[in-house]
């Protein structure tokens, strides 16, 4: 990407930066000062090969994350840091921006207080080994000021990318669909009933492979593909120092067999209809009308297509319910929604055998209950007719 304007929202605010030269992006947004900017953290960790990424090196301007030798924080290029829990040799070293060091220490953000009490709360809950745990974390100074750092263990691809690594066709086999959706309902159970939490960004590139202890075959693995950088930019006015961008190279499933049979995750999403047909169940897209419908009113839209109507009783409940439905619980913006069974979609999309088509869509009309209220919990979808061979 070329640019000479950017504009940038984090949270509620916007940045705007208009620069004299123009400035190429290798993977990230990386053309704001520090002044205005979230305050990249000015690592050096060196072109060692006991370095590699797991992608993206930097999600939305907040951390850099890195496989790293353990044996390295005692060379003093982390500030001599040395934890006695570090039994592995390879971490997941995510380093914070200042802004968002700051953001965790005046509690606007809560992500380190979540990960400890996941990590700690109940070890002997069947969901907990499918939930990422911390392993550590402390904090480091650069010259653009502190920023907290977390390690967590080395993870492989997530699932979006294992299905598109599938062939012939890039979508899971019912079995692997069913073995994914139990540890993440087992995750979840954990989640909710014992450290209260809701997840509110499940997808399939947040639920990653989990492998142990792969410390060999990672040693292996950077020997024989190093970590690669791109060509450093200069630009004074984004930094005095070159710009060094770190390429992306996600590790490989370690020890995961070809039928996925051995397939174990870390918590991510629950998306059943993605896995077995290799799209979404609700996909956005707008739809011509006088009104311009926006987004949220294609979600709901789709919503009444594959699910039903809107209950009327739970839309008295809900605070926005002006802005998208009139009196009589139809969308404002929306006309001519037609009902689509989930047992007819199931069978045009995906190869499920007819005689575990309905139990299927039974299955995920409990997940996808529009009323809460009346929902399955996870513990409830566990007990399902669905999973019971899972």
């Amino acid at each position: 990407m070329t640019t000479k304007s950017v504009e940038y929202a984090e949270s509620e605010h916007v940045v705007e930066w208009s620069g004299s030269q123009d400035f190429e992006c290798d993977e990230e947004p990386h053309m704001f000062p520090v002044e205005i900017g979230t305050g990249y953290p000015g690592l050096q960790l060196g072109s060692s090969p006991d370095f590699i990424r797991i992608g993206p090196l930097l999600t939305g301007c907040r951390f850099e994350i890195r496989v790293f030798s353990a044996s390295l924080l005692d060379d003093g290029k982390l500030k001599s840091y040395r934890s006695e829990r570090l039994s592995n040799s390879y971490y997941v070293f995510k380093a914070l921006t200042v802004s968002a060091t700051a953001a965790l220490v005046t509690r606007q953000t809560f992500e380190y207080p979540c990960l400890k009490e996941l990590s700690t709360k109940n070890p002997t809950h069947p969901g907990f080994q499918y939930c990422t745990q911390i392993i550590d974390k402390f904090l480091i100074r650069t010259k653009y000021g502190p920023h907290f750092c977390f390690l967590f263990e080395p993870l492989g691809s997530h699932l979006d990318q294992l299905r598109l690594d599938q062939s012939p066709k890039p979508v899971f086999t019912i079995s692997t669909v069913k073995r994914i959706v139990k540890q993440t309902l087992l995750a979840l159970d954990y989640l909710h009933r014992e450290c209260k939490y809701i997840h509110t960004d499940l997808k399939p590139t947040n639920i990653l492979v989990s492998f142990g202890n792969r410390d060999e075959e990672i040693s292996k693995y950077l020997q024989e593909f190093p970590s690669e950088t791109y060509k450093p930019i200069v630009n004074l006015e984004v930094s005095p120092d070159p710009i060094i961008t770190v390429k992306s190279q996600p590790l490989p499933n370690f020890g995961l067999d070809p039928s996925l049979n051995n397939l174990s995750i870390k918590l991510g999403d629950f998306g059943i209809l993605e896995y077995i047909s290799g799209f979404p169940l609700f996909i956005l897209y707008t739809l011509e009308s006088d009104n311009k419908p926006t987004l949220n009113d294609v979600h709901l839209a789709r919503f009444e297509e594959y699910i039903g109507p809107f209950p009327a009783d739970f839309l008295e409940r809900c605070a926005r319910r002006d802005e998208y439905f009139d009196k009589n619980g139809s969308l404002l913006r929306i006309n001519g929604i037609k009902h689509i069974p989930l047992e007819d979609l199931i069978g045009r999309v995906s190869k499920v055998e007819l005689a575990n088509i309905p139990p299927l869509a039974r299955f995920m009309r409990r997940c996808l209950t529009i009323d809460p209220s009346s929902r399955a919990t996870a513990q409830e979808l566990l007990e399902d007719e669905w999973l019971r061979d899972a």
